[in-house]
């Protein structure tokens, strides 16, 4: 009987050890392990075959941020998108907010985590790939008609609007990262080559056209 009974105690005492080591954690241990490492065993995101983006934009000029909510104030001389000469001052046609706003699209193609192929980590993914972005303000605003400017207004295929417009091919880098199941971060960085032209006429002839990055 006593053989038994050392035995259920060392049985007992060994289990009341290996618990030891949960029990004398504090609270902000626990809180600290729960939030930094429970993601530890989370799969990496290592392709992404496209991601599509589409919204609606607003010129604001170089003051737009500092402005009231999608910057309503009045466009001055300064802001405006267009350098004019002495001759072409007034460009007020962009002062209604709805002359601002144009919608743009992204597409990114195989987007892939390289570095993950070379250090294996789950922490971040560093992903690079290739898009393709246009941009269109389609609001198409009369050009001025004020007596002795020269505006060129006309065309062989009709009269001309302000029709800004831009497509590139971009290389695309994203740094994501995830803290929870539910809900996962990134910053995200695009450069590339954007065709650009300001003024379409009626029947699609375009004007004012360049190349930039």
């Amino acid at each position: 009987v006593k053989v038994i009974i050392q035995h259920v105690f060392m049985g007992l005492l060994s289990i009341s050890f290996c618990q030891e080591s949960t029990w004398e954690k504090s609270s902000t241990s626990i809180a600290w392990n729960s939030f930094s490492h429970r993601m530890t065993f989370r799969e990496p995101i290592v392709f992404t075959p496209f991601e599509v983006k589409a919204g609606y934009l607003n010129y604001g000029g170089k003051d737009y941020w500092s402005g009231s909510i999608f910057n309503k104030t009045p466009i001055t001389v300064s802001d405006l998108p267009v350098l004019l000469d002495s001759t072409q001052y007034q460009f007020n046609i962009l002062d209604a907010l709805s002359n601002r706003r144009g919608t743009f699209i992204e597409v990114d193609i195989l987007r892939a985590n390289l570095p993950h192929f070379l250090i294996h980590q789950n922490y971040f993914d560093l992903q690079f790939g290739l898009g393709f972005q246009f941009t269109d303000f389609s609001s198409n605003p009369s050009l001025p008609s004020d007596p002795e400017k020269e505006w060129l207004t006309a065309s062989t295929r009709g009269d001309y609007y302000f029709h800004p417009r831009s497509i590139g091919l971009n290389i695309n880098t994203s740094l994501g990262w995830q803290l929870s199941r539910n809900r996962a971060s990134y910053i995200y960085h695009s450069f590339g080559v954007n065709s650009l032209s300001l003024y379409e006429s009626e029947g699609g002839d375009k004007d004012l056209t360049g190349m930039g990055l």
